[in-house]
């Protein structure tokens, strides 16, 4: 299949660039050209070139003209879907002869083999002069004020019906269905609108959210016409002189979410993806964030963040451009959408142009005038980063006004790459000049947030740091137990435990046997009790203080095979039942004196802060008198 054909609009007029494998191809269509159009399928071609205004049409490799039409003054132009009607807009000029204007927007129709004019109106404001069809040409749509009016097939003289809103200020047709959603402007402690109804039926909508501080709407519309993204902007607010920035998602079904953006800043760019279920969104104060979000505006993948400000899909949905132009420095980053992988990164500074070939494998990049008189040129590049074609019109004295690709359909196309590592891929950040004084010093100023890197490349990144001992932990114990099969217990520790003795009070003794089970460990004595431990580890006279974490300790590491020493116990802890035991020394043996509960209090707390055992026993005795205990 032949290559897709590019269409540059300069000073020496209108080019045609054709790609081939090994060279590529310059044809001149038009000296001097004004105005360049392509219809959605590429078969139609509409330039001005300041005297009149000719649509072209392709005949396989061949243009040919289709016609001429007296409007010498063109400077808008769109194709109906299928190519069948072009509507032309020229500048609203008034004079004395003519005060109230002559029709400046006109619409033809080029089904027949002479264009026909179906009808002539007067435009004033060219925000509101491009008309609408849904995607069969059925239903024609144009806004005059706060109504839309509906038109049927070719009759552009009558409206079928109209849709009339206070504050209206835009409309969409959705490309898909009869659905259309209309934005009106909020009032005095009013908030504004977006409403989407179902043609014909245009008295109640089927959906509507509602939006405060909302000073700009803008709406678009997936391809699958089951839902739009709404971007509500504001001209100013407390936050920046630059006003705020929302997006929201409004469903044909009448679900209606909200995007949460994790990261304060406006919303640069948010873009549908080609197959209608996911769209990208870039916000944030730089270094941005780029994040990919389903219907739910639930974050599907993170693209970390980078000076970038716009995101485009390639035509199939199989790639996304990730780039910064403007004041950034132009760097793109190129995703292979369905493996999350970075397929490249390349630079093209001073780009104010960007757009993906009709075949998904190329994309071009512009300096273009009046934005750069520096530079202007342009660039083709495929998926891969290699540059194919360079056009310099410096060089040559000339300016560089619009380029832009035929469309046309392509296959999706077979992606060959071997993915890049997103940490490596990371630019050298250039440092700033620091005197002499303060070079080999840390700065401790920080002009921009640190760049966070992709999800993916997150995750790598974090294991290598962090979590790399406790994934080996993790591998050897799996491969142990595979190796050496389930451990196996002995038997002697499945053999019935001897009935304890009972005290006659159900509540006592199950009391006495939690915490014999949480309190047991297996020192000498074999499944001891804290304080029956203590009794049999007394040596000398010497009082020594011995938590239930030593304990529990100790029995561990006997359990285990090793030896350790006998220690003395003179009081012990309980963590589950607060309680205390106090033991009298008479060799070579000690008396249990007394069990104190210690639900809550100071005595309590000191025994959990560790505190020294004199002032333990001080305030023990304390607690007794104060409990009227006994002495």
């Amino acid at each position: 299949m032949a290559a897709p054909t590019l269409a540059a609009r300069s000073t020496s007029g209108l080019e045609f660039f054709s790609l081939g494998e090994n060279e590529h191809q310059a044809q001149q269509v038009e000296s001097n050209c004004r105005l360049v159009s392509f219809s959605q399928d590429g078969t139609r071609l509409a330039v001005c070139n300041g005297q009149t205004t000719k649509i072209l049409s392709f005949a396989g490799s061949e243009l040919k003209e289709y016609c001429q039409l007296d409007h010498r003054r063109t400077s808008c132009c769109i194709f109906s879907p299928r190519g069948h009607c072009v509507a032309l807009y020229q500048p609203y000029v008034v004079s004395k002869d003519i005060p109230e204007g002559t029709p400046n927007m006109s619409v033809y129709d080029l089904r027949s083999d002479a264009p026909r004019l179906l009808k002539a109106w007067v435009q004033k404001k060219q925000a509101e002069w491009c008309p609408q069809w849904n995607e069969d040409e059925t239903v024609c749509a144009k806004q005059q004020g706060s109504t839309v009016n509906f038109f049927e097939g070719t009759n552009l003289d009558v409206p079928a019906h109209r849709l009339h809103l206070d504050q209206l200020k835009a409309f969409s047709i959705a490309p898909h269905g009869q659905h259309v959603a209309c934005s009106a402007a909020g009032g005095k402690d009013q908030p504004s609108t977006v409403r989407i109804f179902m043609y014909p039926g245009l008295e109640r909508p089927i959906a509507s959210k509602s939006f405060f501080q909302a000073d700009r709407i803008d709406m678009m519309w997936n391809c699958r016409a089951t839902g739009l993204i709404i971007s509500c902007s504001t001209e100013t607010s407390a936050d920046s002189y630059y006003g705020d920035t929302s997006l929201h998602y409004l469903g044909t079904d009448g679900e209606g979410f909200s995007v949460s953006l994790d990261k304060k800043g406006p919303v640069y760019h948010a873009e549908w993806s080609p197959n209608g279920r996911e769209f990208c969104v870039i916000y944030g104060h730089m270094p941005a964030k780029a994040v990919l979000f389903n219907t739910h505006c639930e974050p599907v993948f993170q693209f970390g963040t980078g000076p970038r400000n716009i995101a485009h899909f390639n035509p199939h949905g199989s790639l996304l451009a990730i780039a910064g132009f403007g004041n950034l420095r132009g760097s793109i980053e190129v995703w292979d959408v369905t493996r999350k992988s970075l397929v490249t990164r390349v630079d093209a500074p001073d780009t104010t142009h960007f757009m993906w070939s009709p075949d998904g494998e190329r994309f071009v990049t512009a300096t273009t005038t009046p934005r750069l008189r520096v530079g202007n040129g342009f660039k083709i590049w495929n998926y891969r980063g290699e540059c194919q074609h360079k056009q310099d019109y410096c060089e040559k004295g000339q300016e560089l006004w619009e380029v832009t690709w035929q469309p046309g359909s392509y296959p999706p196309p077979k992606l060959t790459y071997v993915p890049i590592d997103a940490v490596k891929a990371q630019e050298k950040k250039v440092e700033a000049y620091r005197p002499p004084g303060l070079r080999g010093k840390e700065s401790t100023f920080k002009l921009h947030d640190d760049e966070e890197l992709p999800e993916n490349a997150k995750k790598q990144e974090d294991l290598s740091k962090n979590a790399l001992r406790n994934r080996k932990k993790r591998q050897a114990k799996k491969t142990k137990q595979i190796t050496d099969g389930p451990n196996e217990e002995p038997e002697e520790q499945h053999k019935p435990e001897e009935p304890s003795p009972t005290s006659g009070d159900p509540e006592k003794d199950k009391r006495v046997r939690n915490l014999r089970k949480v309190s047991k460990h297996g020192c000498a004595g074999g499944g001891e009790t804290i304080a029956e431990a203590a009794a049999n580890r007394t040596v000398g006279g010497k009082t020594t203080q011995w938590g239930p974490s030593r304990a529990q300790s100790i029995g561990k590491a006997q359990e285990q095979g090793s030896p350790h020493r006998r220690t003395r116990i003179p009081l012990s802890l309980n963590r589950y039942f607060c309680t205390m035991q106090l033991y009298k020394y008479s060799a070579p043996a000690m008396t249990p004196l007394l069990r104190l509960p210690l639900a809550t209090g100071s005595l309590g707390c000191r025994l959990r802060r560790g505190c020294p055992l004199p002032l333990l026993l001080a305030s023990c005795a304390m607690h007794l008198k104060s409990s009227h205990l006994g002495d």
